[in-house]
């Protein structure tokens, strides 16, 4: 049996400085030519103590690094358009907020996936997993979807007892009374006497939700009143106001008017 000794394999300094470039804090950097470049330049004018250390993984990584934090004036990477794309169609998908964070977050997932960036369906697909969507900020447009439709919810759930009760509208006048099921469909019969088609839900129309909501909140308010007993102390209370100013003379000033008469009788 022959055994043939190792022979590593040569890389090229491009190579070389591809594979640190490739590590997660620069990798939004790297497999891009002028990215490439422009580091095999910088550490051919970078100082070292040991010309031999020059093309040694720390002086590469360090140079590399200083690069991509702008903390190098004399050179300036550009993001990997490809990845950025690949990036910018994760957060448009799923509504997230671009971010120095967001991207690292994709990355290392891709990283520890084994998953490339040039490979948008499948980055994707693993950006679809809810803990990594979770863990990625909503993006101002999805955080004020969220409001909008938190607010239409809680409106449907007041309507409809959380989804447990019908309710019914009437008209500004108080007449024309339609009732309506617990998913906002108005309950119509037939001919027949069953059950009519389904129409449109009420609820579907922001306009129509939001009236009916007012209608039943200022329902449910005066059964409120009525049942505590505050509605009649209220009415009674307005009765006596129209009384008064019927008649501006205060009811003490009426009786003695009436003691004077019949002194005078």
């Amino acid at each position: 049996m022959t055994v043939e000794a190792y022979r590593p394999v040569a890389r090229t300094v491009e190579q070389l400085v591809n594979d640190y470039l490739r590590e997660e804090p620069t990798f939004i950097f790297a497999d891009f030519v002028p990215n490439i470049g422009i580091a095999v330049m910088a550490v051919k004018a970078t100082e070292v103590a040991d010309e031999a250390l020059r093309w040694g993984g720390p002086v590469i990584r360090s140079v590399v690094r200083g690069i991509a934090a702008r903390q190098n004036p004399r050179f300036q990477f550009c993001e990997n358009p490809r990845y950025r794309e690949t990036l910018n169609t994760v957060y448009a998908t799923y509504g997230k907020q671009r971010s120095v964070a967001s991207d690292g977050i994709v990355i290392r997932e891709c990283l520890t996936a084994g998953i490339s960036l040039d490979d948008v369906q499948s980055v994707l697909d693993l950006c679809a997993n809810q803990e990594i969507l979770d863990s990625l900020p909503d993006s101002a447009e999805r955080t004020g979807q969220k409001h909008y439709n938190a607010g239409r919810q809680r409106m449907i759930d007041y309507i409809t007892k959380n989804g447990t009760s019908g309710f019914s509208l009437t008209n500004e006048y108080g007449t024309n009374r339609r009732e309506y099921d617990k998913d906002g469909f108005e309950i119509q019969f037939s001919s027949s006497g069953g059950r009519g088609p389904k129409g449109t839900s009420l609820f579907d129309d922001d306009t129509s939700l939001r009236n009916a909501y007012n209608q039943i909140v200022a329902k449910r308010q005066a059964l409120d009143l009525y049942n505590q007993g505050k509605l009649g102390k209220h009415v009674d209370q307005q009765a006596k106001q129209r009384l008064r100013g019927s008649f501006p003379c205060r009811l003490g000033d009426r009786r003695a008017n009436q003691r004077e008469h019949k002194t005078v009788d």
